[in-house]
């Protein structure tokens, strides 16, 4: 089975195929060369490196397979880990990129640029670095594909997203009383509903806020119209008391047994539909969801 099926994954009803197929036919091509290529292109890279490392030494050691072993193995885990739900959660695309790039960087590409530029005469370690450079470019080069990736499958948002069990995250909308760098998001996944927000500090995660409601705990939804004059209101407080206000324009109410709870998203009449639809697919099919 490939990494990266041309079948959008885990969809059954033709009805959602005729609209998703053609967004997963423009996004797999980024995210097979951010996941699998590019990975590839990286070990190779560092193979290079001690190719040339050996040139200029007229041999090598046997010490030189652990850099090769450091470029594979963030690549192995990597498919490994999309094999089993990776895939399903768009937005972990650009982070997994870095991630693996990073550590195929650091474990693979520092210490197989240290031996070749060390094994080597002037004119081969030039080339070394050129080897090294490319490391970095494919890198940024994965992020930016993985990126891409996701925006041409999820955005614009559409209710058919909620016939798939890929994980949402959409941007939350709010204000807050003093200048501050804080980010919020909504998401969908596949047996709740989850919003997230942190603010951001120099050498700490900073405070933060995380809440989600089950499917099997929300008795209804609706969206409502906050109005142009109206005060901001708190829809959330982080762990140090900052709370996070409305602003105008659409919103979402879900009821609990906990209460209502209100979450500002731009779109809020397809994200209803999106989530009665990932309702509808959950009751229908709990039993065949991806592995989380």
């Amino acid at each position: 089975m490939s990494l990266v099926p041309r079948a959008l994954p885990g969809l059954s009803d033709p009805r959602v195929a005729q609209v998703l197929q053609p967004r997963w036919d423009r996004a797999r091509p980024r995210l097979r060369t951010a996941a699998v290529w590019l990975p590839v292109v990286q070990c190779g890279l560092v193979l290079a490196m001690l190719v040339t490392a050996a040139l200029g030494r007229a041999g090598g050691s046997a010490w030189w397979v652990l850099p090769v072993a450091g470029g594979l193995a963030p690549a192995v885990l990597s498919w490994a880990l999309a094999g089993r739900s990776g895939l399903f959660d768009p937005s972990s695309w650009a982070r997994t990129a870095f991630l693996v790039g990073g550590c195929q960087l650091l474990l693979g590409g520092v210490p197989g640029f240290a031996i070749a530029a060390n094994a080597s005469d002037s004119a081969l370690r030039v080339v070394v670095i050129a080897l090294f450079a490319l490391m970095w470019v494919s890198t940024v080069v994965g992020c930016v594909l993985a990126s891409q990736a996701h925006g041409t499958l999820v955005r614009p948002l559409v209710p058919e997203l909620g016939s798939t069990w890929f994980r949402l995250s959409l941007g939350a909308r709010f204000t807050v009383a003093r200048a501050d760098l804080v980010l919020a998001s909504v998401g969908v996944e596949g047996d709740r509903i989850v919003w997230n927000a942190h603010k951001h500090r120099a050498r700490s995660s900073g405070p933060q806020l995380s809440g989600a409601v089950g499917f099997d705990q929300l008795s209804a939804m609706w969206t409502v119209e906050l109005p142009e004059h109206a005060p901001p209101r708190p829809w959330a407080l982080l762990s140090d008391g900052t709370e996070l206000l409305t602003t105008p324009g659409p919103a979402v109410v879900l009821r609990t047994p906990r209460g209502d709870q209100l979450l500002p998203v731009h779109d809020a009449a397809t994200f209803v539909e999106l989530v009665n639809r990932r309702i509808a697919l959950w009751r229908a099919d709990s039993g065949h969801r991806p592995v989380a």
